[in-house]
């Protein structure tokens, strides 16, 4: 399945009221604010990125295969 072909069925799957909030944030671009991340989030993602730079992370597909994705 192509991104696009993946696109489209998720939007398809939207109901009427989540696309319209879509496109206002597409409309939006750049212009899109995100609220700072906690110091926990934060403390999270540093986590995260120490176990990937030890190897112990789990490669994309591995994981869409466990979750049925592939």
């Amino acid at each position: 399945m192509t991104a696009k072909e993946a696109l489209r069925d998720w939007v398809d799957e939207l109901t009427e009221e989540e696309a319209e909030a879509l496109v206002q944030r597409i409309a939006r671009g750049n212009d899109m604010e995100f609220p700072p991340l906690t110091p926990e989030q934060l403390a999270s993602a540093e986590r995260g990125a120490a176990q990937t730079d030890a190897g112990l992370g789990i490669p994309h597909d591995e994981v869409m295969r466990r979750f049925g994705r592939v």
